[in-house]
């Protein structure tokens, strides 16, 4: 429909030049109907064997086909079906089969028959002055338009593609909640995958464009930057262990935690740059590390208050796999939207090309830069750096000892030595002394030594892949070993392999925790098997949901997006009532407003783009009438452009909710 409706000529066709599409604008345009120009060749319908000019045009097919990217932007005179000439620029695309043949071009042009007039009108050497003054006046007119234009279609895009995406994800997460059958249910979990990863794809677009055109603007916000690394390990885990590849996070010890920055832009930057190394990497590791870009200043105890609040650091963080590598005359390329390293690979790996642009411009956006180091065959690092400052009032801090395992003895039996690192920076962290196996054997043997000398470890971090004798059976010799058996142990995990893990609970193991492992869950995993857990940590708390049935009209012109947020709001106890345009919605309320109070409205979800009346307009006469000035007004919207947030706010919306419609974010 987007295509069919689109104000701009489209048109495919075959290797040869043989029309297989053509769109109602190119219809309305030419004077052909689909059906009178499907199967004809351009050349001799369209595209005229010479132009006025004389310039022979009969070639033109070849050389689209001959272009190195086959992407090829050209101009040219064609003509309409009742002889009149035209002008257009074309941007032209050619697709190509399995068998790297060409399969299909895709063509699509813009009228610049006025432009061109100008052109020659400017070319003439009797124009005067003043006139060439207005009609550059006027071309800035149209270049200021045509960049409006570029901003409304983005937003007008992504309000069109998010609108059936927020039913099909919408949807698809309701009916995962009901009794399926487990064929029904990986069905719908594809479904569901899918969706996600066509909204992923937008976004990167949409991203893409708002930076190009200025629109995206970087956060100072005071955030954590543990909690945020380790919210990244939660997103791209499941990806590596259905890989079977291991991912590992590290923090080193000497950066600050509480920084002033942008969070989010961070953790986009590192969901790209994993998801690539995951992408690219078919066994082995992917390890991240986030460090000082620079040793952090001497500081004198004097200094160690406001001046410290204000310091400036650099992060240097790095993504590292073992994948196939970049070639070294390719490495200039990775960057640039809609690139990749190896043409082929776009087949095989998919994607847009988008996720190292847009990285690159977020990551000098912060202040900082990004480049790669790589070796075909051996894998790739990615490292951009990042500027921060610290929060105010917080000093560096030393490791912090936690009453109850401060002191203890731990030993950390894993194959993997940078994860061996990584968890003895942790225990130090905590006031624990450590002491690394890179084997089951020489854990056995460690765990035996220390024992026999009277100073057995307090604690076992027991990694259950390892080559050789694997955690299970390291765990059975412990349990078999009267000297050791008692040990306290907690096993180490991918999250595909918790079923397996759970299976074998006669090993008595104290807990598991999955890779990559996060601080926080170590600290609570530690606290909780040395039975020093009580009125250590404080229980999460979930938003408050209000239990009291309410009253909602939900005002949407779509109706799988009614019926979804109809679902959504009635499961949970809620009246809904249904309006399918602004003026509905108004119609609605002054039904009930002779009603007692039990029926009135106590909140609507209002759409933003209605027929008729839209939501902004529905909601100003809402603001109108003294009688629902203060009716809480919720936005449901599919825009996704710098701004529409303040519109919303403005029109009299008391808040909003951005579509695809997730449950949480409704009911919160």
């Amino acid at each position: 429909e987007l295509v069919e409706n689109a104000n701009s000529i489209i048109l495919r066709m075959d290797a040869e030049g043989s029309v297989t599409f053509f769109n109602e604008f190119a219809q309305r345009f030419f004077g052909y109907t689909q059906e009178e120009i499907l199967g004809k060749s351009v050349v001799g319908t369209i595209i005229p064997a010479t132009d006025s000019s004389g310039q022979d045009l009969t070639g033109i097919i070849e050389d689209i086909i001959r272009s190195s990217d086959g992407l090829v932007v050209n101009e040219n005179e064609n003509v309409r079906r009742d002889g009149e000439r035209v002008w257009v620029t074309w941007t032209n695309k050619t697709f190509l089969d399995d068998e790297g043949r060409i399969s299909e071009i895709l063509c699509i042009g813009t009228d610049i028959s006025e432009r061109k007039q100008a052109e020659e009108a400017l070319s003439d050497a009797n124009v005067q002055l003043e006139e060439a003054t207005e009609r550059a006046n006027q071309m800035t007119i149209v270049a200021e338009a045509a960049s409006r234009a570029k901003s409304d279609f983005l937003a007008n895009m992504s309000h069109e593609i998010r609108t059936p995406m927020n039913g099909i994800i919408g949807m698809t997460e309701l009916a995962l909640g009901t009794e399926l059958t487990p064929v029904q249910r990986e069905y719908l979990a594809a479904v569901s995958s899918s969706a996600e990863a066509l909204l992923g794809l937008l976004n990167d677009i949409l991203d893409f464009s708002k930076i190009e055109a200025g629109q995206l603007d970087i956060e100072e916000v005071p955030f954590d930057l543990r909690p945020t690394i380790e919210q990244v390990a939660d997103v791209t885990a499941h990806r590596a262990a259905d890989k079977g590849l291991e991912l590992m996070f590290h923090l080193h010890p000497d950066v600050p935690e509480d920084l002033v920055g942008d969070p989010l832009r961070l953790r986009q930057v590192l969901v790209n740059l994993i998801g690539n190394a995951v992408k690219f990497t078919e066994q082995g590791e992917v390890v991240v590390e986030v460090r000082r870009a620079t040793a952090p200043a001497q500081t004198s105890e004097v200094s160690k208050t406001s001046e410290v609040s204000q310091e400036q650091l650099e992060l240097l963080c790095s993504v590292s796999d073992t994948g196939i590598g970049i070639p070294p005359e390719k490495m200039d390329l990775i960057f640039d939207p809609f690139r990749q390293a190896d043409g082929s690979t776009s087949r095989r790996y998919g994607g847009t090309g988008l996720g190292l642009a847009i990285s690159r411009q977020l990551v000098e956006l912060m202040g900082g830069h990004i480049w790669a180091e790589s070796e075909v065959g051996k894998g790739s690092t990615f490292f951009f750096t990042v500027t921060a400052r610290r929060q105010a009032a917080r000093a560096e801090t030393a490791p912090r000892a936690v009453a109850g395992i401060d002191g203890r003895r731990v030993l950390v039996i894993d194959d993997n030595a940078i994860n061996r690192r990584i968890l003895c920076d942790m225990l130090h962290s905590f006031g624990c002394r450590s002491r690394q196996a890179g084997d089951g054997d020489q854990g056995l043997h460690m765990l035996q030594e220390a024992a026999s000398a009277s100073k057995p470890f307090d604690l076992v971090l027991l990694d259950m892949h390892m080559p050789g004798m694997d955690g299970f059976q390291v765990l059975e010799q412990i349990r078999n070993t009267p000297q050791i058996s008692q040990s306290v142990v907690i096993v180490l995990t991918s999250v595909d392999s918790l079923p397996a893990v759970d299976r074998r609970q006669d090993l008595e193991w104290a807990a598991y925790l999955t890779k990559p492992v996060k601080q926080s869950s170590l600290l609570d995993a530690m606290l909780e098997a040395l039975g020093e857990a009580e009125g250590e940590t404080e229980a999460a708390t979930d938003v408050a949901i209000p239990t009291t049935p309410l009253r909602i009209l939900v005002a949407e012109d779509n109706e799988i997006n009614r019926r979804l947020a109809t679902i959504l709001l009635e499961r949970e106890g809620h009246h809904i009532v249904t309006a399918e345009t602004g003026q509905a919605a108004l119609d609605a309320l002054e039904k009930i407003t002779d009603q007692g109070p039990e029926d009135q409205f106590d909140l609507i979800f209002m759409d933003v783009q209605m027929p008729q009346m839209d939501g902004l307009q529905a909601t100003a006469a809402i603001r109108a009438d003294q009688r629902w000035k203060h009716l809480p007004i919720i936005a449901m919207t599919a825009h996704a452009m710098k701004g529409d947030r303040e519109s919303f706010l403005e029109a009299g919306m008391d808040d909003y909710v951005s579509k695809p419609l997730r449950s949480q974010d409704v009911l919160a």
